[in-house]
C-alpha cells in the first residue's frame, strides 16, 4: 500500500518504536525496578539497604518507600536531566522557588532517622552523584536492538522449508550479534544502511526540555501556567469567560477571584465581555473528564483503577475533573501583562460524597487570592495548579491530538480512496496531507491507545481513556468549526469585527496566517480545474467522497441525535455546491492535518517530559480543607518535607519515563518528513506547480514572520514573562521547516507521526 511507511520513516520510527522495541524496553525498565537487575554503581547500596527498605516497607508501608514509588522532591525530578546537561545542571535549579518568608528551610546535612536514610537509598537507576539513569545496560540493548532491526525490514525465510524464521526477542540465550537482518543483508551493509539510526537508549536519554533550559525559575509561576494557556503544547481549549460560572455548575465565584482583578469583579467583567467588550477573564473546562466516575462505581473498579482507597493510593490512578478561570493581566497604561490562573475548580470521584453540599457539577475551588501569598498554603496552589495540568495533558492527548487529528481524518481519506481516481485534481492536492495517517494510527491502535496500552497504563483516566474520547467527540465535534478560524470565533477569542484575537495567542496568531496561506493557495489551485461552481456540482467523483464521508465515515453524530442538524454538524447541507465551498471543506482538512497536529504534537517533550511542569499521572486525591491529607501539607515544617509530600500525588518515575521516552518519540521529526515548505511532488500541471510555489514562498516568508514576533518584547507570550522572571520562550510550533529530530518545530503536511 502507498500509506506504509517508507523506509527511511520505519528505520527512523521503528528503530525506537511502539512497536516493539519502546514497549521492550520499558518493560525492560519495570522488571529491573522490581530489583531483578541492577547495575554495578547500585549493587552494595541495594544489597546494603535496599533489602531493609522491602522489609520496612512492607511492615510500614506508611513510613518507608519501596524503590522506584516516589521521586523525593523537586530537585530529585530536574535529576533526570542531569546527564544530559553536565556542567550546566546547577542552571536548570530554581533560585526563586520560595517567597523570602516560605517555610523554614531544609537542615544541609541529611536526614538522620533510619527510615529517612532509607528513603534516600539510591535506586536501580539512581547514581552516586544523584542523577536518574534509565538508559539499558549493553547486552540488553543490543538485543532489543536486533529485534527491531529485524522489524524494519521484515520476515526473513528459511531456505530450506520456505517458512518465516521465528526469532523471540525474549530468547536471552541467543547471541546479540546473531541477527537475521544481518545474516540476511549482510552486517557490513546492514551497518551502512543504520548508520545514523540511533539506539533504543536514545529514548531513554533525557536532555533538558525546552520549558525549563535557561529558565529555571519559570515553571511554577503563574505567569507561565498562563502563557502556557495560549503558547504551550495544548493551546486550543481556553475560551472566553461570557457567562458567570454557576450558570454550568460551577462553584467558582467572586469571591474567589475578586481580589485577582484590579479592581473589577467577576460580575462586570463577565457582563461587559458579554456586551462585546475585549473579554478579560477566560476559562478552561474539563469538566467532561467525570463522565465515567459513576460507571466505574457500578463496576466496582474505582479503587483498582483510581487508587481511592488508602492503601492503592501510592500506586494507584485519580482520575480528577477540573475548570480554571484565568484573568488577563494589565499595566497601569491598559496593556496587556500576562495571562494568570485565579481559580481552580477541582473534583475527583468522591468529592461530592465527602461534601455532601456541592451539587454533582461542582467541586472544592481553590483561590490564587486565598492560596498562594501565604507560605503556610502555597503547596495547596501549586498542587492544584499541577493536578489541574494533568487534566490538560490527559484532555490534550486524548481530544486536540487523538480525536481532532489522528482519528477524526481517516474516513475522509480512507473515503478518498474509495471515489476519487488518482489521477483527479483534488487527489494530487490532498494527497500529502494523508501521507502515513493509516500507518502510524495502526501503530498507535496496537501499542499506545490499546486496551492495557501506554495511555491506559500512564495516563490517569487508565481503562476509560478512550471512553472519555468518544464521549467529548460525541458532545463538542463539528467538522463547521475545526476551520480555524471558526474554531477560535466559537471560543470567543477572537474580535468579531477583525477575526484578530483578543490577546497575545500565538497558536491563533501564526496559526492564521498557516490558514490563510492554505486557503489562498486551495483557492488558486481549484479553480485552475473548476471555471464555475456548476462544475463543482457536476464532479460525481468529488461528490460521491463528500457523501460517503458524511452517510458512512461520520454518520453517528446525526444518526443518534447528537446534532440537530446537518447544517450543525458540517457547515451546509447537501452536496458541496461551490467552489468557495470546496476550498473551505479542504483547507480545514488540511489544516488538521498539518498546522494543527503540528502545534499539539511537537511540543509535547518539551512540555510534558517534565512531571513538575505537567505530570500524566496523579495518584492521589487532591487534599480538600479540612481533612488530613490538607493538614499534612499544609503542616509541612520544610520545603524538603513540602515537595516530598507533592511527589506522592504526581507521576512515579517508572511512569514519568515511559511518558519521556513516549513523548520523545513522539514530538521528532523524520528524515523523510514532508513540510509545507516543500513540494507537491503529485502536482504536474505547470499552473498547479506555480500555485504550490507560491504557497512554499509563503511559508517561507512565515518563517521570518514568527522570528520577528518572538523577538518583540510587547508579546509577552513569546518573549518572556512578567516581571522578568524568565528567559523567553520562543514560540517556534507552527515554523513551517524543520530538521529531523526533536525540534520544537515544522509543520508536516500530514498526521504522520
Amino acid at each position: 500500500m502507498d500509506e506504509r511507511f517508507s523506509f527511511n520513516k520505519n528505520v527512523d520510527f521503528n528503530g525506537a518504536s511502539l512497536q516493539g522495541s519502546l514497549s521492550a524496553a520499558l518493560a525492560a525498565i519495570a522488571e529491573i525496578a522490581g530489583d531483578k537487575e541492577r547495575s554495578p554503581i547500585t549493587l552494595i547500596p541495594s544489597l546494603v539497604i535496599g533489602g531493609m527498605r522491602e522489609l520496612l516497607g512492607s511492615i510500614f508501608p506508611g513510613i518507608v518507600e519501596k524503590p522506584l514509588d516516589n521521586y523525593e522532591d523537586f530537585q530529585d525530578v530536574v535529576a533526570m536531566y542531569k546527564k544530559a546537561s553536565g556542567p550546566a545542571y546547577q542552571s536548570l535549579l530554581p533560585t526563586n522557588l520560595y517567597p523570602s518568608a516560605g517555610p523554614v528551610p531544609a537542615p544541609a546535612s541529611p536526614r538522620s532517622s533510619i527510615a529517612a536514610v532509607i528513603g534516600r537509598t539510591l535506586s536501580p537507576f539512581k547514581q552516586s552523584d544523584g542523577s536518574w539513569d534509565f538508559q539499558l545496560p549493553d547486552n540488553l540493548v543490543a538485543k532489543i536492538d536486533a529485534y527491531t532491526a529485524d522489524r524494519r525490514v521484515g520476515p526473513v525465510y528459511d531456505s530450506a522449508t520456505g517458512a518465516p524464521v521465528t526469532r523471540s526477542f525474549y530468547n536471552f540465550d541467543s547471541k546479540p550479534s546473531t541477527s537475521r537482518t544481518e545474516e540476511r543483508l549482510g552486517g557490513k551493509l546492514w551497518g551502512a544502511v543504520t548508520a545514523t539510526t540511533t539506539s533504543i537508549n536514545n529514548l531513554l536519554f533525557f536532555t533538558p526540555p525546552r520549558v525549563l533550559e535557561g529558565r529555571p525559575d519559570a515553571w511554577y509561576t503563574d505567569e507561565e501556567f498562563g502563557r502556557q494557556v495560549v503558547a504551550g503544547f495544548n493551546p486550543c481549549t481556553v475560551t472566553a469567560l461570557k457567562e458567570m460560572p454557576e450558570k454550568i455548575g460551577s462553584a467558582i465565584g467572586g469571591k474567589h477571584v475578586n481580589a485577582d482583578l484590579q479592581g473589577s469583579t467577576l460580575e462586570q467583567l463577565v457582563d461587559a465581555a458579554k456586551k462585546g467588550a475585549k473579554p478579560r477573564l477566560f476559562m478552561i473546562d474539563y469538566w467532561d473528564l467525570s463522565a465515567f466516575w459513576e460507571a466505574a462505581e457500578a463496576a466496582g473498579e474505582q479503587k483498582s483503577f483510581w487508587g481511592l482507597s488508602p492503601k492503592d493510593s501510592s500506586k494507584g490512578m485519580v482520575q480528577h475533573a477540573g475548570r480554571a478561570v484565568l484573568y488577563l493581566r494589565k499595566d497601569d497604561a491598559g496593556n496587556d501583562t500576562g495571562l494568570i490562573p485565579v481559580a481552580i475548580e477541582l473534583a475527583h470521584p468522591n468529592t461530592n460524597k465527602e461534601n455532601p453540599g456541592l451539587p454533582r457539577t461542582a467541586g472544592t475551588v481553590y483561590s490564587r487570592a486565598e492560596l498562594a501569598n501565604d507560605p503556610a498554603t502555597l503547596a495547596v496552589w501549586r498542587l492544584a495548579k499541577m493536578i489541574f495540568k494533568s487534566l490538560d495533558s490527559s484532555f490534550h492527548q486524548l481530544i486536540s491530538h487523538w480525536n481532532r487529528t489522528h482519528c477524526v481524518l481517516e474516513p475522509f481519506f480512507i473515503s478518498m480512496r474509495r471515489n476519487i481516481s488518482v489521477m483527479h485534481p483534488v487527489f494530487k492536492l490532498m494527497m500529502p496531507h494523508f501521507r502515513y495517517t493509516l500507518n502510524i494510527n495502526r501503530n498507535a491502535r496496537s501499542n499506545l491507545i490499546n486496551a492495557g496500552g501506554i495511555i491506559e497504563k500512564t495516563f490517569s483516566a487508565g481503562p476509560y481513556a478512550m471512553r472519555l474520547a468518544s464521549v467529548v467527540y460525541g458532545k463538542y465535534w463539528n467538522f463547521a468549526t475545526e476551520a480555524l478560524p471558526e474554531d477560535l470565533k466559537a471560543r470567543g477569542m477572537v474580535d468579531p469585527a477583525t477575526g484578530k484575537p483578543w490577546l497575545d495567542y500565538p497558536y491563533a496568531i501564526d496559526g492564521l496566517d498557516v490558514w490563510s496561506a492554505l486557503s489562498s493557495y486551495f483557492d488558486k489551485y481549484l479553480r485552475l480545474y473548476y471555471s464555475s461552481d456548476k462544475d463543482v456540482l457536476d464532479d460525481t467523483e468529488l461528490q460521491a467522497w463528500w457523501a460517503e464521508v458524511k452517510t458512512e465515515g461520520h454518520p453517528d453524530l446525526l444518526r443518534f441525535g447528537l446534532r440537530q442538524s446537518e447544517e450543525q454538524l458540517w457547515g451546509f447541507k447537501g452536496p458541496i455546491d461551490k467552489v468557495s465551498r470546496l476550498v473551505t471543506v479542504l483547507t480545514t482538512i488540511a489544516w488538521l492535518a498539518s498546522g494543527h497536529h503540528a502545534a499539539v504534537n511537537f511540543g509535547q517533550y518539551d512540555f510534558s517530559s517534565f512531571i513538575l511542569n505537567t505530570s500524566s499521572l496523579v495518584r492521589k486525591p487532591m487534599p480538600a480543607p479540612g481533612d488530613a491529607a490538607y493538614k499534612e501539607l499544609t503542616g509541612a515544617k520544610s520545603r524538603e518535607k513540602q515537595e516530598g509530600i507533592i511527589m506522592t500525588y504526581l507521576a512515579d518515575p517508572v511512569s514519568a519515563t515511559t511518558v519521556a521516552a513516549t513523548v520523545k518519540l513522539l514530538s521528532a521529526h523524520a528524515r523523510d518528513e514532508h513540510t509545507l515548505d516543500e513540494v507537491n511532488d503529485m502536482l504536474v500541471d505547470p499552473a498547479a506547480r506555480e500555485a504550490n510555489q507560491e504557497f512554499i514562498d509563503a511559508m517561507k516568508r512565515l518563517e521570518c514572520s514568527i522570528e520577528m514576533r518572538n523577538a518583540d518584547a510587547a508579546n509577552w507570550a513569546r518573549f518572556g514573562l512578567a516581571a522578568d522572571k524568565s528567559g523567553p520562550m520562543p514560540y517556534t510550533l507552527l515554523m513551517p521547516g524543520s530538521r529531523a529530530g526533536v525540534t520544537m518545530r515544522g509543520v508536516p503536511y500530514s498526521v504522520s507521526i
